[in-house]
């Protein structure tokens, strides 16, 4: 038996997986630095995920920082010609700052970016790439689909303009809580107490879920919402992943960052998203470029709550030399072992709570 691919962690199997699936699709990696000037993520904070940036200063006195983000720096390289389109995937790590503490995280993903003539089949690859790379991780997996615009549009139409009243309607709508609608916001009418109750009720098939916010939508930001999933639902559900995605309005994004469509990706055993992403045409627009954007992000650090640390391989052996065995000899012994199919972790002292077969080697047996 020879260590190759089938020899691989189970994570970095992964990654070489997705490198697959995502190149056949025409995305070729994006290498970058694993700095940006400061004043980078300073000009563009308002499309960062975090406030706090790890900062230094280099020999010529330039204050930089440890990249926080990736989609922001792929965005700045994007040529943004009209009609042009870019597809990139990435395999980096980011630097941030744990939320309440001074302590700081390096997290790996790993992703891919549609940016420029983006249209419906954009969304539409890029939501499917998403349900393959969840399906190489596990086979039941749930991908949650929402629009940036359906909660916002339902509020406008609904004449909730308080922002404070929005904030916890959408709390509620998130915790999917219908008791406390009137305490968030107090005063509302009972037309759209009713309207918000039926959202957060709303089935998770998305062809049922579509319906009943079309007898909602009063308004052209909802109806341009429902517009859009409508057109992207009615590819999706021609595939054989269309049972694989429900609508879940409980999935909030930053609107300063998303347009259009955003998503969430869960396997079991992990309680958190494993994926993210959505559609964020107002990046590529701030830095004056023709087009949209759509893309997604895995968190591979949180992969390691699925994959655990593997029991010992049953290939794994310790040889165990004695304190006068012949280095040569025990040289051989390993190779010889190599040979045959093991994989040999040669030491001198005997393992404490061995976990793989133990051969005692003293001489030239």
């Amino acid at each position: 038996m020879k260590i190759g691919q089938d020899k691989l962690k189970k994570d970095e199997k992964l990654v070489l997986e997705l490198r697959e699936v995502f190149e056949s699709y025409g995305f070729s990696r994006f290498k970058m630095s694993k700095f940006e000037e400061y004043v980078f993520y300073l000009e563009n904070k308002n499309f960062l995920k975090t406030e706090q940036i790890i900062t230094f200063t280099d020999r010529g006195g330039r204050l930089l920082a440890l990249k926080p983000d990736i989609t922001l720096s792929i965005a700045k390289t994007f040529g943004g010609k009209a009609g042009e389109t870019e597809k990139v995937y990435y395999i980096e790590n980011v630097y941030r700052y744990l939320k309440h503490t001074d302590e700081y995280r390096e997290t790996e993903q790993m992703g891919l970016e549609v940016m420029g003539a983006v249209d419906t089949y954009s969304e539409l690859e890029v939501i499917l790439l998403a349900m393959k790379s969840l399906e190489l991780i596990d086979k039941n997996y749930v991908l949650d689909i929402s629009h940036i615009g359906l909660t916002m549009g339902l509020f406008e139409s609904l004449g909730i303009e308080d922002g404070r009243a929005r904030e916890a309607l959408q709390n509620c709508i998130s915790q999917k809580n219908g008791h406390d609608i009137e305490a968030a916001a107090p005063g509302i009418s009972a037309a759209a107490l009713d309207a918000i109750r039926k959202v957060i009720a709303l089935p998770g098939d998305i062809g049922e879920a579509l319906a009943v916010l079309e007898g909602l939508s009063s308004g052209n930001g909802m109806s341009q919402a429902i517009s859009e999933l409508k057109s992207l639902w009615n590819a999706l559900k021609t595939t054989k992943y269309a049972r694989r995605a429900k609508l879940d309005l409980s999935i909030s994004g930053d609107v300063n960052y998303y347009n259009g469509i955003i998503f969430r990706g869960y396997v079991e055993k992990i309680p958190v998203s494993v994926l993210s992403g959505g559609r964020y045409d107002l990046l590529i627009q701030k830095f004056k470029k023709e087009g949209g954007a759509v893309g997604f992000a895995l968190n591979l650090d949180d992969l390691a709550l699925y994959y655990p640390r593997a029991a010992a391989d049953e290939n794994e052996v310790y040889l165990v030399y004695g304190e006068d065995a012949d280095a040569g000899a025990v040289a051989e012994k390993a190779a010889a072992l190599v040979k045959e199919g093991y994989i040999v972790k040669a030491q001198r002292t005997p393992p404490k709570n061995a976990d793989a077969k133990t051969i005692e080697f003293r001489g030239r047996d």
